[in-house]
């Protein structure tokens, strides 16, 4: 089992989640950018602004099992 943005209710969970984190200050500031710039009247840089996300791995994943014949 996976979640996504890795809260503090994720490491404290048994067995500990494993999580995919997103960059908040990140999107924060692509949030801000993007609003003024559309107030400004300018084009959105991009319409899918992606950011870099990371893997938190907990307890909560394992290996695949070995294939069996």
């Amino acid at each position: 089992m996976v979640g996504f943005d890795g809260t503090m209710l994720a490491r404290w969970s048994t067995p500990r989640l494993t999580c995919v984190a997103q960059p908040l200050s990140g999107l924060r500031r692509l949030a801000v950018r993007s609003t003024l710039g559309l107030i400004k009247g300018e084009r959105p840089y991009s319409p899918h602004p992606q950011l870099a996300t990371r893997l938190i791995e907990g307890e909560s994943t394992a290996p695949s099992p070995e294939p069996t014949d």
